[in-house]
């Protein structure tokens, strides 16, 4: 698939075959989602896979809305991370900028569509649920507090096959400036 085809045939499964994903396909697409570009190369984003077990324990502590039956179904949860006060900062710890954490949810959401497009194309689907509890997800996780969870990634073989939702022409969302 070239990827024109994948990032547009993409879309957010949330109905799951049960079959394991197994863990030699799992770090071939975290190696693919580390060619993701990060401020100054710094490459902060970490993964995290769960499955079983705990994969139910964090969807049951930290997920909210229909995330939780999503996850019960999907055979792996990643918690995609990220190193905090690297990406954009000073050697100090510093923000560079006003923009603050910025870079650092910036290069996540690099490495988040990197991973979600790589595992498109080995036909693996995937959603990324914003609803949940990052404290709860942290705390289950024992992360130390140099790491915040960014994102949480169910994934697994396609149950459904979505149509796309209908996307915004492109005269509505460039604008050529000249002055």
């Amino acid at each position: 698939m070239n990827t024109i085809e994948c990032i547009k045939t993409r879309r957010s499964i949330r109905k799951f075959l049960p079959d394991p994903i197994p863990q030699k396909t799992i770090e071939m697409l975290i190696g693919v989602a580390a060619w993701a570009p990060s401020w100054k190369n710094t490459q902060t984003t970490r993964y995290i896979a769960l499955t079983g077990n705990e994969k139910n324990a964090i969807a049951e502590i930290a997920l909210g809305g229909n995330n939780r039956s999503i996850t019960e179904n999907a055979p792996l949860l990643i918690a995609l991370c990220s190193e905090k006060h690297i990406s954009g900062c000073n050697p100090d710890g510093s923000y560079r900028d006003r923009f603050g954490t910025h870079w650092e949810s910036f290069d996540s959401g690099i490495a988040c569509q990197t991973l979600c497009l790589a595992a498109h194309d080995l036909g693996i689907g995937t959603v990324i649920m914003g609803i949940y509890d990052p404290q709860k997800a942290h705390e289950y996780l024992k992360l130390p507090e140099s790491i915040q969870v960014s994102a949480l990634i169910a994934a697994g073989i396609p149950a459904e096959n979505p149509d796309p939702r209908p996307r915004k022409d492109v005269s509505e969302l460039l604008t050529f400036f000249h002055e």
